[in-house]
Protein backbone atom coordinates (compact mmCIF):
# COMPACT_ATOMS: atom_id res chain seq x y z
CA UNK A 1 0.00 0.00 0.00
CA UNK A 2 1.24 3.83 -0.64
CA UNK A 3 -0.12 7.10 -1.25
CA UNK A 4 -0.27 9.86 -4.16
CA UNK A 5 -0.39 13.57 -3.81
CA UNK A 6 -0.74 16.20 -6.35
CA UNK A 7 -0.63 19.73 -6.29
CA UNK A 8 -1.76 21.24 -9.77
CA UNK A 9 -5.34 18.92 -9.86
CA UNK A 10 -3.80 15.80 -10.83
CA UNK A 11 -2.00 17.10 -13.82
CA UNK A 12 1.09 15.61 -12.03
CA UNK A 13 1.18 13.17 -9.75
CA UNK A 14 3.57 11.72 -7.15
CA UNK A 15 4.01 8.56 -5.95
CA UNK A 16 4.84 8.62 -1.95
CA UNK A 17 6.43 4.90 -1.73
CA UNK A 18 7.94 5.37 1.10
CA UNK A 19 5.64 5.51 3.71
CA UNK A 20 5.35 2.69 5.68
CA UNK A 21 1.72 2.12 5.48
CA UNK A 22 -0.54 -1.71 5.36
CA UNK A 23 -3.56 -2.79 4.76
CA UNK A 24 -5.20 -5.72 6.71
CA UNK A 25 -7.84 -7.76 5.69
CA UNK A 26 -7.86 -9.97 8.83
CA UNK A 27 -5.84 -10.62 12.23
CA UNK A 28 -5.76 -13.23 14.71
CA UNK A 29 -3.70 -14.37 17.60
CA UNK A 30 -2.59 -17.73 18.93
CA UNK A 31 -2.02 -19.17 22.93
CA UNK A 32 1.51 -18.51 22.99
CA UNK A 33 3.03 -16.38 26.12
CA UNK A 34 3.37 -13.72 25.16
CA UNK A 35 0.96 -14.66 22.30
CA UNK A 36 1.48 -13.74 18.66
CA UNK A 37 -0.76 -11.44 16.30
CA UNK A 38 -1.23 -13.08 13.33
CA UNK A 39 -2.30 -10.89 9.79
CA UNK A 40 -3.17 -10.80 6.41
CA UNK A 41 -2.36 -7.91 4.00
CA UNK A 42 -3.44 -6.79 0.76
CA UNK A 43 -0.34 -7.23 -1.60
CA UNK A 44 1.94 -8.50 1.29
CA UNK A 45 1.08 -11.81 2.29
CA UNK A 46 0.59 -12.82 5.52
CA UNK A 47 3.07 -11.85 8.50
CA UNK A 48 3.38 -12.48 11.92
CA UNK A 49 4.74 -10.83 15.20
CA UNK A 50 5.05 -10.89 19.08
CA UNK A 51 2.82 -9.02 20.45
CA UNK A 52 5.51 -7.33 22.82
CA UNK A 53 6.77 -6.02 19.82
CA UNK A 54 7.77 -2.17 19.78
CA UNK A 55 7.41 -0.41 16.38
CA UNK A 56 11.21 0.78 15.95
CA UNK A 57 12.75 -0.85 19.12
CA UNK A 58 12.37 -4.54 18.38
CA UNK A 59 12.14 -6.96 15.32
CA UNK A 60 10.01 -6.45 12.23
CA UNK A 61 7.37 -9.34 12.05
CA UNK A 62 7.83 -12.72 10.16
CA UNK A 63 6.80 -13.26 6.96
CA UNK A 64 5.05 -16.45 6.46
CA UNK A 65 3.12 -16.92 3.78
CA UNK A 66 2.34 -14.66 -0.06
CA UNK A 67 -0.07 -13.57 -2.25
CA UNK A 68 -2.73 -11.20 -1.08
CA UNK A 69 -2.79 -12.71 2.93
CA UNK A 70 -6.25 -13.27 3.76
CA UNK A 71 -7.43 -14.99 6.65
CA UNK A 72 -5.50 -16.80 9.52
CA UNK A 73 -6.43 -19.22 12.03
CA UNK A 74 -3.16 -20.39 14.55
CA UNK A 75 -3.68 -23.58 15.80
CA UNK A 76 -5.00 -23.45 19.53
CA UNK A 77 -2.68 -26.35 20.92
CA UNK A 78 0.18 -26.55 18.48
CA UNK A 79 1.70 -23.06 17.53
CA UNK A 80 3.73 -24.21 14.95
CA UNK A 81 0.76 -25.10 12.82
CA UNK A 82 -1.20 -22.32 11.10
CA UNK A 83 -3.81 -22.41 8.50
CA UNK A 84 -3.85 -19.36 5.96
CA UNK A 85 -3.62 -18.26 2.24
CA UNK A 86 -4.35 -16.46 -0.87
CA UNK A 87 -7.59 -14.40 -2.69
CA UNK A 88 -10.17 -16.97 -4.34
CA UNK A 89 -9.92 -19.66 -1.25
CA UNK A 90 -6.27 -20.71 -1.87
CA UNK A 91 -5.79 -21.89 1.96
CA UNK A 92 -3.01 -23.88 3.46
CA UNK A 93 -1.73 -25.65 6.49
CA UNK A 94 1.46 -24.33 7.31
CA UNK A 95 3.82 -26.37 9.51
CA UNK A 96 7.30 -25.86 11.14
CA UNK A 97 9.95 -25.95 9.15
CA UNK A 98 8.27 -24.52 5.90
CA UNK A 99 6.12 -27.38 4.80
CA UNK A 100 2.74 -26.56 3.38
CA UNK A 101 -0.03 -28.40 2.45
CA UNK A 102 -3.31 -27.38 -0.04
CA UNK A 103 -6.37 -28.06 2.32
CA UNK A 104 -8.80 -26.13 -0.66
CA UNK A 105 -11.83 -28.34 -1.29
CA UNK A 106 -12.43 -29.12 -5.15
CA UNK A 107 -15.42 -29.86 -6.97
CA UNK A 108 -16.08 -33.18 -8.62
CA UNK A 109 -15.97 -33.57 -12.80
CA UNK A 110 -19.24 -32.16 -13.28
CA UNK A 111 -20.28 -30.37 -10.58
CA UNK A 112 -20.80 -26.56 -10.46
CA UNK A 113 -17.52 -24.78 -9.34
CA UNK A 114 -17.08 -23.74 -6.16
CA UNK A 115 -17.32 -20.01 -5.61
CA UNK A 116 -15.01 -18.32 -4.14
CA UNK A 117 -15.18 -15.00 -2.65
CA UNK A 118 -11.90 -12.68 -3.13
CA UNK A 119 -11.67 -13.31 0.71
CA UNK A 120 -12.90 -16.26 1.30
CA UNK A 121 -13.80 -17.36 4.97
CA UNK A 122 -11.79 -19.65 6.69
CA UNK A 123 -12.30 -20.26 10.61
CA UNK A 124 -11.10 -23.18 12.87
CA UNK A 125 -13.48 -24.16 15.56
CA UNK A 126 -13.46 -23.01 18.98
CA UNK A 127 -14.22 -26.37 20.55
CA UNK A 128 -12.33 -28.52 18.51
CA UNK A 129 -8.57 -27.40 17.23
CA UNK A 130 -8.58 -30.18 14.75
CA UNK A 131 -12.48 -28.84 13.00
CA UNK A 132 -11.78 -26.41 10.05
CA UNK A 133 -14.76 -24.66 8.27
CA UNK A 134 -14.61 -22.68 4.31
CA UNK A 135 -17.40 -21.40 2.83
CA UNK A 136 -17.85 -21.00 -1.15
CA UNK A 137 -21.42 -20.85 -1.84
CA UNK A 138 -21.49 -24.00 0.57
CA UNK A 139 -20.24 -24.28 3.85
CA UNK A 140 -17.42 -26.95 4.13
CA UNK A 141 -16.50 -28.56 7.74
CA UNK A 142 -12.70 -30.67 7.50
CA UNK A 143 -12.52 -32.70 10.90
CA UNK A 144 -9.15 -33.73 10.26
CA UNK A 145 -7.21 -30.52 10.21
CA UNK A 146 -8.08 -29.67 6.61
CA UNK A 147 -6.83 -33.30 4.96
CA UNK A 148 -10.71 -33.97 3.99
CA UNK A 149 -13.49 -31.12 3.98
CA UNK A 150 -17.53 -32.38 3.28
CA UNK A 151 -19.83 -30.42 2.32
CA UNK A 152 -22.42 -29.65 5.12
CA UNK A 153 -24.83 -26.98 3.60
CA UNK A 154 -27.05 -26.93 0.31
CA UNK A 155 -26.03 -23.81 -1.80
CA UNK A 156 -26.76 -20.86 0.20
CA UNK A 157 -26.73 -18.21 -2.29
CA UNK A 158 -29.25 -16.74 -4.51
CA UNK A 159 -27.33 -17.15 -7.61
CA UNK A 160 -28.44 -14.30 -9.53
CA UNK A 161 -25.63 -11.98 -10.58
CA UNK A 162 -23.60 -12.50 -13.53
CA UNK A 163 -20.28 -13.88 -12.71
CA UNK A 164 -17.41 -12.29 -13.52
CA UNK A 165 -13.47 -12.14 -12.81
CA UNK A 166 -14.62 -11.70 -8.66
CA UNK A 167 -17.45 -14.33 -8.20
CA UNK A 168 -20.42 -13.06 -6.69
CA UNK A 169 -22.82 -14.96 -4.55
CA UNK A 170 -20.46 -16.12 -2.32
CA UNK A 171 -20.18 -16.78 1.76
CA UNK A 172 -18.43 -14.06 2.81
CA UNK A 173 -17.98 -14.60 6.64
CA UNK A 174 -18.05 -17.76 9.05
CA UNK A 175 -18.71 -17.94 12.79
CA UNK A 176 -19.12 -20.76 15.08
CA UNK A 177 -21.03 -20.06 18.74
CA UNK A 178 -19.62 -20.73 22.31
CA UNK A 179 -23.36 -22.61 22.61
CA UNK A 180 -22.21 -24.98 19.24
CA UNK A 181 -24.91 -23.03 17.64
CA UNK A 182 -22.94 -21.80 14.70
CA UNK A 183 -24.19 -19.61 11.38
CA UNK A 184 -23.21 -19.38 7.72
CA UNK A 185 -23.25 -15.94 6.65
CA UNK A 186 -23.83 -15.05 2.79
CA UNK A 187 -25.20 -12.31 0.75
CA UNK A 188 -29.04 -13.09 0.97
CA UNK A 189 -29.32 -16.15 2.73
CA UNK A 190 -28.46 -17.71 5.91
CA UNK A 191 -28.34 -21.35 7.86
CA UNK A 192 -28.22 -21.85 11.09
CA UNK A 193 -27.62 -25.31 12.79
CA UNK A 194 -28.83 -26.47 16.34
CA UNK A 195 -27.93 -29.62 15.22
CA UNK A 196 -26.16 -32.27 12.68
CA UNK A 197 -30.08 -33.07 11.71
CA UNK A 198 -31.77 -29.72 12.48
CA UNK A 199 -31.30 -27.50 10.05
CA UNK A 200 -33.27 -24.54 8.91
CA UNK A 201 -32.64 -21.83 5.91
CA UNK A 202 -34.28 -18.41 5.90
CA UNK A 203 -33.87 -15.49 3.62
CA UNK A 204 -32.11 -12.41 5.54
CA UNK A 205 -31.23 -8.90 5.08
CA UNK A 206 -28.68 -8.60 7.17
CA UNK A 207 -25.51 -10.47 8.95
CA UNK A 208 -24.89 -11.83 12.45
CA UNK A 209 -22.69 -13.52 14.58
CA UNK A 210 -22.15 -14.69 18.01
CA UNK A 211 -20.73 -12.70 20.83
CA UNK A 212 -17.77 -14.11 22.55
CA UNK A 213 -18.92 -12.58 25.64
CA UNK A 214 -22.46 -12.98 27.51
CA UNK A 215 -24.35 -16.55 26.05
CA UNK A 216 -27.03 -16.59 23.98
CA UNK A 217 -26.26 -12.10 22.60
CA UNK A 218 -26.02 -11.84 18.85
CA UNK A 219 -24.95 -8.79 16.89
CA UNK A 220 -26.37 -7.56 13.82
CA UNK A 221 -25.37 -5.89 10.86
CA UNK A 222 -27.96 -4.67 8.54
CA UNK A 223 -27.14 -4.35 4.88
CA UNK A 224 -28.80 -1.50 2.81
Amino acid sequence: MAASTSYDRAENVRHLDNVAVGQFYTVAVDMEKPYNVYGGLQDNGVQKGSSKNVAGKEEDWEFIFGGDGMCVAPDIKNPKIVYTGFQFGNYYRLEEGGESTEITPKHDIGEDKYRWNWRTPLIRSPHNHEIIYMGAQYVFRSLDMGNAFERISPDLTTYKQPQGNVPFSTITALAESPCQVWPALGRNRRRQCTSHDRCRHDLVECHYWPSQRPLGQLHFAISA
